[in-house]
This record gives C-alpha cells, structure tokens and sequence, in this order.
C-alpha cells in the first residue's frame, strides 16, 4: 500500500510539472518584455491564490480564517531587487489553530489544545531572465503575419493594376465623348426639324402637337447629355493627370501600405510578447513553533491523569515552483514541487474526548456544597501518540481560468515519519476570487477544499474511508498588490 501510494503521489506531481516540457521554444517566437505591461496581469492572476493552504506555495500578503477546521494564518511579503533587476520575496506567516477542534470550542468553557508557529519563506528567481515564449503559439503567429504581408501585397497589386487600366478607361471614355457628341447634333438636327414644323402654318394640328411633345423631349434630354459629356471630359482630364503620375502614385500608395503594416505587425508582435509569461523560481522555507494539548490516562495515579504537555515543532525545506501564464488561450498554471524536513507528532491523526475534572466545596457546618468544573479536550490513548522527525513531500498545483478569478487547487502531500509508516494526504479545492473594477488586487478570496486523511489507509487506522477527511472554507482578506 505504501509502494502505491508514493507511486500515485510522484506520478501527479511530476506530471502537473511535466505539463510544459511539451512546450517548443523557437527563436521565431522569443521577444523581449516589458515587465511593467505584466504587472497587471500577473497582479490579477497571483492575487486569486493568495490564502490558498500549500506549503509555502504562493506569494503575498494577507489574513486567512478557516472557520471550520479553527485555523487562522497571516502573511507578509516584500519585494527584494537583485542588481540582475529581478525581483526575490521574503514572507514571513504566523499561523494558529486549535488542534482538532473548531472555533465553537472556543465559546465553550473547555482547556483545548492549539499550535502556533512561524514560518520564514524566501522565493527567488532560477535561470536566466525570463523571455516571452509563444510556445504553442508559433504557428499562429506566423500565419498571423503572413496574412499582414499578403494583405498589403494584395492592396499594392490591385493599385498597380487599377493605374494599368488608366489607358484603357481614356479610350473609352474618349470613345463615350464622341458619340455623345454625335448624339447631341442628332438631337439639336431633330429639334429644328420639329421647329419647322410647329411654325409651318400648312401643317395640322394633329402634326403640331406631335413635333411640339417630341421637341419637348429633345429639350429636357439635352442638358443632361451635355452634363455627361462634361463630366466624361473631366474624367479624361483626370485620368490623364493620374497617367502622367502613375509611377510616383504607386510608389505613395506603396509606401502607405507599408506603413499600415508594420502597424499591424508592431501591433500582433505586442500582443504575441505579451501572450504569455512563464517564471520558475525557488522557495526556501523554515519555520518554528509549539503544539500544546492535553492528555488523560485513567489507568495512572489521579495527579498524573491529565498532562499537559507541549512539543517544540521546526521544519525546514524547499520547493521548486513553475508559473505559466498564456493571455491567447485565457488560461494561467501555477505548479510546485517541495520537499521539508520537520519535527511533529502525530495528533492529527487522532481523536480527543471532553474531560471533566470538578473540585467540591462545603461551607463550615458541612450542609451546603458547591462544585467548581473544569473541561479538557483530551487525547484519551497517550500510548498512541508519537513525537519524531518525519520527512514531507508536497506538491500544488493550480488551473487558473476565468479571467483569473476561479481556480481548481489540486495539493497532495506525502508524510514519511522516521522508522514508521509513510501514509498519503490528498486535497482537492476551488478557488473563488473577487477583485477590484481594473482586476489587479482580489478583495477577498474564498477556497472550498476537501482533504483525504491517510488517503490508502496505510497506518490500518479503524476509521473508514469518508471518516478520515477534512471539509474546509478558507476565507482571505489580501492585503497588497505583489508586483508594483
């Protein structure tokens, strides 16, 4: 069972950051950022994690209650510039809970036991500074600007041969000009004929009027001839100004043309750069604290009964962090893989009970009495608990999508306590971000999650499957932008 589950545990954490080794990196696809145009956008999407629970996995500055399961955290974060220009984070966190409990203990009149603790963290970047990749995005881009290039190849050409046409548009034009001359002295020969006739006193009246109506006809088509053979001429003058222009006119139009279109490259080169942003960093984590409980054994002396005891807690580690953010496909990925050495116990994977301990009193004459309680949350089989050294491993990975304002949190860590057995803990939350008009701060982050206790059983312990979990509703109030 142990075999299956580190199997199952390395498996999903290599493969959440095995999901970009896929992506190609030509050097048709690398340009150089801008830091500042990222701000923004990195500010949106980093924002929606801050609170999330992940051993030391994100960056940021703020508080986090988890009513259900009595837990209360708060983080500081501030920026540390290398002389490289890249950005370092040091946070420090304080976290507190009440071990095995929630926060209704608290308004009950019950000793209960709680951890506290301080973790120091600090990130800083790995490898050399980070250009923007298009990745899969290469062959979009090079289609992209092909089109622009055709696109102007084809407004030059279909100038090109609208000036070729020129000549021929003046033949007939010129071919026009003459018939409608011809047209008008057919129609002004037409006219005086029918003038004749209207004042020949010989004709008839019948005659007359017919000559009178087809004069009319001639006299209201006339102007408009004329209108035409004037505006056929002017074209003829134009087209001949264009003609004797041609080659300078092409060579503008050209030259505009060129112009529209590095517009429109500069244009999708900007927004290729700022396609996508990918970071790998370190974190080095080290944190100290101090889990205080209780204990009864009735089976011992009524003084040694209920202990107190409390155990100085450390650990130390790091993790490996990758961040990939894609704006073409609207998606961000946030992936780590960490290792901690730590000293704890093992409370968490056991149950308290409510202890009473009630102290009499009677006034002098012995009639009346008085009893004073007091209620422990106590850890009823001490036998079972065990303090040791325990070597964790975890990894988080995170799907951000919807403009950066939900994301689906997958957190399974692996606990191999020293000479004992290793036993595997699986989360699984969604992430819930709501963030200022301009998208660049969260106001307030909820994540819903579920935990899978000893997820294979692999302690044997008696409870059943749905038994060994946790239900949980972190609620964060951020309190900065990490990138200014």
């Amino acid at each position: 069972m142990l075999i299956r589950a580190i199997i199952l545990f390395l498996g999903l954490s290599f493969f959440s950051l095995g999901l970009y080794a896929q992506e190609k990196n030509d050097s048709v696809g690398k340009k150089s950022i801008i830091p500042d145009k990222w701000k923004a956008s990195l500010n949106g999407s980093y924002s929606t994690l801050v609170g999330a629970d992940g051993n030391g996995g994100t960056i940021g500055s703020y508080a986090s209650l988890d009513p259900l399961n009595a837990s209360l955290s708060f983080k500081g974060t501030i920026p540390i510039a290398a002389k490289s220009g890249r950005l370092s984070f040091l946070s420090v966190a304080a976290q507190g809970n009440l071990v095995n409990g929630n926060f209704a203990t608290v308004f009950k009149n019950t000793r209960l036991n709680t951890s506290a603790g301080i973790n120091l963290e600090y990130n800083f970047r790995f490898g050399k500074d980070n250009p923007a990749e298009f990745g899969a995005n290469d062959a979009k881009y090079t289609a992209d600007m092909r089109m622009i290039t055709e696109a102007e190849d084809h407004a030059v050409n279909a100038y090109k041969n609208e000036i070729a046409k020129i000549a021929t548009r003046q033949a007939a034009l010129q071919d026009q000009v003459v018939r409608t001359n011809a047209q008008i002295a057919a129609k002004e020969l037409q006219l005086k004929v029918f003038d004749k006739t209207i004042n020949n006193a010989t004709e008839t009246y019948e005659a007359k009027e017919k000559a009178y109506v087809e004069s009319q006809k001639i006299v209201a088509e006339l102007p408009k001839m004329r209108k035409s053979l004037e505006m056929a001429n002017f074209q003829i003058d134009s087209l001949g100004i264009v003609s004797a222009n041609s080659g300078g006119l092409i060579t503008k139009y050209r030259l505009q043309q060129r112009n529209l279109a590095n517009e429109k490259r500069a244009k999708l080169q900007n927004d290729y750069q700022f396609a996508e942003f990918k970071l790998f960093w370190i974190t080095l984590i080290a944190g100290a604290g101090k889990v205080d409980y209780y204990t009864f054994d009735g089976t011992k002396p009524f003084a040694d009964q209920l202990q107190n005891p409390n155990l100085p807690t450390y650990k130390f580690g790091f993790a490996l962090n990758f961040y990939d953010q894609d704006n073409l496909t609207k998606k961000a990925w946030m992936a780590n893989l960490g290792v901690q050495w730590m000293k704890d116990n093992n409370l968490s994977l056991l149950s308290t009970q409510e202890i009473s301990q009630e102290s009499v009193y009677k006034n002098t004459a012995g009639d009346v009495t008085r009893k004073a309680t007091k209620k422990y949350t106590a850890y009823t089989e001490p036998d079972k608990i065990a303090d040791y050294q325990q070597l964790s491993v975890f990894s988080n990975l995170y799907h951000i999508f919807n403009g950066g304002n939900i994301a689906l949190h997958f957190f399974p860590s692996f606990y191999k306590p020293k000479d004992k057995r290793g036993y595997l803990d699986t989360g699984l939350g969604m992430m819930f971000s709501f963030k200022d008009q301009k998208k660049e701060k969260s106001t307030l982050n909820l994540e819903a999650y579920f935990v899978s206790v000893d997820s294979f059983n692999s302690l044997d312990a008696t409870n059943n499957f749905w038994d060994r979990n946790e239900f949980g509703v972190r609620i964060t109030l951020p309190f900065n932008k990490l990138f200014k």
